[in-house]
């Protein structure tokens, strides 16, 4: 399955938390290792836990998916948040929306972008 930039959405945020948290660019990248290995339509593994990795949105020819990011040194409940777009029919994993407990966030508000952020992606990759 193809990986999205980080760059196209969330480099900022991923940017602040690696500052306050050194070990968390390394847990990104294999948080989405693991995303990639559980979400490839071509040859399914479950290493996820319906607690760690929960189904937000399916429809439209795409799916949003929220993920708990593990990150060495925080609690399960700090853990930074991930929402992740799956387009299956273009083999395609996109970083949608990533946040963490600290900064005081809607999940809900967050949500919802994320669902409308993957929208139109897929309608503009659909589209050309």
């Amino acid at each position: 399955m193809q990986r999205e930039s980080v760059k196209t959405f969330c480099a900022s945020v991923l940017k602040d938390i690696a500052k306050k948290h050194r070990t968390f660019p390394a847990d990104f990248e294999q948080a989405f290792t693991l995303l990639n290995h559980h979400l490839c339509p071509a040859k399914p593994a479950r290493p996820l836990g319906p607690k760690r990795l929960i189904h937000l949105h399916d429809g439209e020819g795409f799916e949003v998916w929220k993920f708990q990011v593990m990150t060495q040194g925080l609690r399960p409940g700090q853990w930074p948040r991930l929402w992740v777009g799956v387009a299956p029919a273009l083999d395609l994993l996109v970083p949608l929306e990533l946040n963490m407990h600290g900064n005081n966030y809607s999940d809900n508000d967050l949500e919802k972008s994320a669902i409308e952020r993957m929208a139109e992606y897929y309608r503009d990759l659909s589209a050309n």
